[in-house]
């Protein structure tokens, strides 16, 4: 009776067990009946069901091996029958084998823990689910399948197709063209032009769904080494201006915008010119037939004679060049120092003639490959070096790439040789690049590569055989014929910003009788970009209005049964005379914007809406179309817009003010209310004015004319001895060409150096402690505790080594000699670099360091 009882035990549990494993095998089925009942296409559904059956296939593989039912070689045997799924589409399988995985585990979860008739109730639901996200997934991956197709689909709409379409960046362009040359030279408006079309490349690589993560930071890479790498640093004021744009323009703030796009484009042209220079002074000290050290003399000469530089810059440009070598740390701050001058300064401070290669563009090489004697043309404004480096690691073409791969194949590691200035090697003669000539101008640069691949038969579309069916070059590896255009102005149908429209697609848009504003957002353009292009395309045949294309190519009746069915009455519609109503009806069919209807008809915005709904009409783009007003409001809309970006007294607004009137305001602590008021200006106006007369900020201007004069009389009269300051030094701040961040950082230290507390400084400018905090951080880079260790601690400490004091010495007697108390984490915290090389040491090198 006992062995019975025992028997009916494991009877019972081994019964779950096996209902537990015949669910595990129940999920399969459940997942490819639903497969099967779905509505995805019947193409997704082929692919998911052979997937889930090779998945139970290879499951039950993995189950017969580990439990040695199967042996090895029987096990490789079946596996390879699979071979293609699992390899060539393995980028497809194992997402999917990962998802099914996933479904097995959540749908045995399921009955386990509620039984099979609740489960199902949610399972059904989790199902559907997971099979739209997969099914999603399946196109997504078999889109990355054909990576090197899309590759090469995308690269050719980048070269041959791409146009800027992004608002921002046509305003960017606009603004940029518009800027008078004196301001802005015409070769740096090419290079603001070719920097914002690169910007939009860039976010169309970056955003396009269609080519892999790492092929798309391939596209990236190649963009910006084909320019400039420092393009990087204007792409962060572009990346500034388009939160700008989004936000400005969601708040309808027109004006404003076109401020800020001004803006812009100077601190874009100011930055190019920064890096030009900079790339210019880097060429210089870094070629080796004019060293720095030809300079050392002509620089002592003339450094003091220069006024721009301050006495601080000067000194570390001494201490620099009396190094026999200089470290690239050192030729950075060099390069970083000597770039804040004009270029003729430059010229003269170096002693270097106008008619020396300061102002070389860029250089024309060409490459020979010794194994077939045949070469390889280009241009660069990089080193030759680089340039060389590149072509061997990363090969223009395919040509160029067999010949460079010929040699890798059999071993050969391509390293780089001198030979001289001009001409470089790899360590086995295998390839040679040598400069052929130096150009002052993208213009003589394209001409002279041209006229190189002319000359040297190196374009395969010229000189090519034809063996087996394949292209070989006869003497060369060029696959263009020379000449770098994308820096030039292009005007018509192939400007940037030119809106390639399909003209067929316009008029079957047409021909549905949509609205205006409907054609346009369905082609991505703006309102008066279809109007331009009616005239472009039917000027000819005597077509110039959108009513027109209607009545001529069909869409009139669909167009005018359409605005039957705006709605022709609002509540309260009648509190509306129809002399009112007939006003508004005048001031639309005149082209007037919203804001000018405001100002006439006197009323607010959400009572002119009203109005506007009154007449039957819920925008106002529907109201112009209907009466026919849509090219005169365009009309007055450009002309608003010449009128608005106007420049000084151009302007028809303009106001002038007198700068001395103005500074003696800022100097009597008015704030910009009651300057608006004194001056007879708007408020916004007085910091327009700021920028234009004092060439700085109001805030700025205030700290200058202000705030820092009076803080220099008060430390000079201080009674503390401690906050006392022997001699006046704002004045030499300011004649020392210091911009006024300079000023601010120079001034601040000096106070945190005499002692000043946060709060005494919150006093002395004037601030609260929130704005005191951020601005010590924005201006000296570290917050004001560090500033303290920095300017106040270190000074002080240095000091009492100098007077013989050691370490622990020091701690005895700070207290009496600089006020506080010189504690070893205090020392750590001053020289924590130091403490990280040096160790317990540190306290014993600093002592004979600062006592010598």
């Amino acid at each position: 009776e006992k062995n019975k009882l025992l028997t009916e035990k494991e009877k019972e549990t081994t019964e779950p067990t096996k209902e537990i494993r015949e669910f595990k095998e129940e999920w399969s089925q459940y997942l490819a009946n639903s497969i099967k009942e779905s509505d995805i296409s019947d193409d997704v559904k082929e692919k998911l069901s052979e997937s889930l059956d090779i998945y139970g296939i290879l499951k039950e593989l993995i189950e017969k091996i580990k439990s040695n039912e199967i042996v090895e070689e029987e096990f490789k045997q079946e596996v390879k029958k699979f071979e293609y799924i699992l390899i060539e589409e393995s980028h497809i399988a194992k997402p999917l084998f990962m998802n099914f995985d996933w479904f097995r585990r959540y749908y045995n979860g399921m009955i386990r823990k509620a039984g099979k008739k609740v489960a199902h109730l949610y399972i059904s639901k989790k199902t559907r689910e997971f099979l739209s996200y997969i099914s999603g997934r399946i196109e997504q991956l078999e889109n990355l399948g054909n990576t090197q197709e899309n590759l090469k689909k995308f690269k050719e709409f980048l070269e041959r197709y791409f146009q800027i379409k992004e608002k921002w960046a046509l305003l960017l362009n606009r603004l940029i063209r518009e800027t008078p040359n004196k301001e802005i030279s015409t070769e740096i408006k090419k290079e603001l032009e070719t920097v914002i079309k690169l910007y939009c490349e860039i976010r169309a690589i970056q955003f396009s769904k269609k080519i892999s993560k790492e092929d798309k930071e391939k596209l990236i890479q190649g963009r910006i080494e084909k320019y400039n790498p420092r393009f990087f640093e204007l792409f962060e004021i572009l990346k500034r201006f388009l939160g700008i744009y989004d936000n400005y323009s969601r708040n309808w703030m027109e004006k404003s915008l076109i401020l800020e796009g001004k803006k812009t484009v100077k601190r874009l042209s100011q930055k190019i010119e920064s890096i030009k220079k900079e790339n210019t002074l880097h060429q210089i000290l870094n070629d080796k037939s004019s060293s720095i050290q030809n300079y050392k003399e002509v620089l002592k000469e003339n450094l003091y004679k220069n006024s721009l530089l301050s006495l601080k810059e000067k000194s570390q440009i001494i201490k620099i060049i009396q190094n026999k070598e200089i470290s690239d740390l050192k030729m950075t701050k060099l390069v970083s120092i000597l770039s804040k001058l004009s270029a003729e300064e430059l010229l003269s401070l170096l002693g270097i003639n106008n008619d020396q290669s300061l102002r070389r563009t860029g250089l024309v090489y060409f490459v020979l490959d010794k194994r077939t004697g045949k070469v390889y043309v280009g241009q660069t404004i990089r080193s030759l070096r680089d340039r060389f480096a590149e072509h061997l690691r990363d090969p223009p073409n395919k040509y160029f790439r067999e010949a460079v791969n010929f040699y890798k194949q059999k071993g050969y590691k391509l390293k780089i040789s001198y030979i001289n200035d001009k001409s470089l090697t790899t360590q086995n003669n295998e390839f040679i690049i040598e400069i052929i000539g130096e150009a002052r101008s993208q213009k003589l640069l394209n001409e002279l590569e041209i006229t190189e691949i002319k000359n040297r038969k190196s374009c395969v579309l010229d000189y090519f055989t034809i063996k087996d069916g394949h292209i070989l070059p006869l003497y060369g590896y060029n696959i263009q014929r020379g000449g770098n255009y994308s820096v030039l102005s292009l005007k018509g149908k192939v400007a940037i910003t030119y809106s390639h429209i399909d003209k067929e697609q316009l008029k079957s848009l047409i021909k549905r009788g949509l609205f205006v504003s409907e054609i346009a957002k369905e082609l991505i353009v703006p309102d008066m970009i279809i109007i331009t292009k009616i005239q472009e395309f039917w000027a000819s045949e005597d077509i110039f209005t959108l009513d027109q294309t209607r009545k001529i190519f069909g869409g009139y009746d669909i167009y005018k049964s359409r605005m039957k069915h705006i709605p022709t009455s609002v509540p309260n519609s009648t509190t509306f005379s129809d002399k009112r109503l007939n006003n508004l009806v005048k001031l639309i069919k005149g082209g007037y914007s919203t804001p000018q209807m405001k100002f006439e008809l006197d009323i607010d915005n959400s009572e002119l809406y009203l109005m506007l709904r009154a007449l039957g009409f819920s925008t106002f783009t529907s109201a112009r179309d209907h009466y026919g007003s849509t090219e005169l409001f365009c009309k007055k809309s450009r002309e608003t817009l010449i009128n608005s970006v106007k420049r000084g007294k151009d302007h028809a607004y303009y106001v002038d003010v007198d700068e001395g009137l103005f500074i003696s305001l800022i100097k009597q602590k008015q704030d910009y209310k009651v300057l608006a008021q004194k001056l007879k200006i708007a408020e916004r106006t007085v910091y327009e004015k700021s920028y234009e007369l004092l060439d700085m900020s109001l805030p700025e201007a205030e700290r200058i004319y202000r705030i820092y004069p009076k803080l220099e009389k008060k430390l000079l009269n201080e009674k503390d001895p401690r906050k006392f300051l022997k001699t006046p030094f704002f004045k030499d701040l300011i004649t020392s060409g210091l911009t006024v961040e300079e000023v601010d950082k120079e001034f601040l230290k000096i106070l945190i150096a005499l002692g000043y507390s946060k709060k005494e400084l919150e006093g002395l400018y004037g601030w609260d402690h929130y704005r005191m905090t951020r601005w010590i951080a924005n201006i000296l880079k570290m917050d004001f505790y560090r500033a303290i260790e920095e300017f106040w601690w270190k000074s002080r400490i240095m000091w009492l080594f100098r007077l013989g004091y050691s370490a622990r010495q020091m701690r005895d007697v700070s207290l009496r000699l600089i006020g506080k108390h010189v504690t070893h984490g205090v020392l750590k915290r001053v020289f924590a670099e130091e403490y990280k090389i040096h160790g317990s040491k540190t306290w014993k090198y600093l002592k004979n360091l600062y006592e010598t």
